[in-house]
């Protein structure tokens, strides 16, 4: 067999799964796999660990561990949220709650976060300033 034929079967091969080797992830490496893309809740690593088919104690043991260590805080989360849609458009105090509530986070920790970003002063502003425009 050439070495064109080897390369050509070889990618084949390679195609349908055949010798690729697959390693095998844990919860945690998954979670700071996630967590290095971009801050996330603990409800949407929990998700996100669950649908990788981890068990739901391994996943509680890695957001426990997680959240010892500071790497998971969905109030820091919550608040980076509010700030980076506040800075790109005016929007009101329910459309930001409900996008708190769809990220997983807690709707105490939530109406906390809004009243410190979104004061309703601010709040008051931004609607003024939609309007004028």
């Amino acid at each position: 067999m050439g070495e064109r034929e080897y390369r050509t079967r070889l990618h084949a091969s390679r195609a349908r799964g055949g010798t690729k080797r697959r390693r095998v992830a844990t919860p945690a490496a998954v979670a700071l796999r996630l967590l290095a893309v971009r801050a996330r809740s603990t409800a949407e690593l929990q998700r996100r660990l669950l649908e990788r088919g981890f068990s739901s104690e391994q996943v509680a043991a890695v957001l426990h561990n997680l959240a010892a260590r500071g790497l998971v805080d969905d109030t820091s989360v919550a608040h980076e949220y509010v700030e980076s849609i506040l800075a790109r458009k005016a929007v009101g105090r329910r459309f930001l709650a409900a996008q708190l509530l769809r990220r997983g986070i807690p709707r105490e920790i939530s109406e906390r976060v809004l009243e410190t970003c979104l004061p309703k002063a601010r709040e008051r502003e931004l609607v003024r300033a939609a309007a004028e425009h």
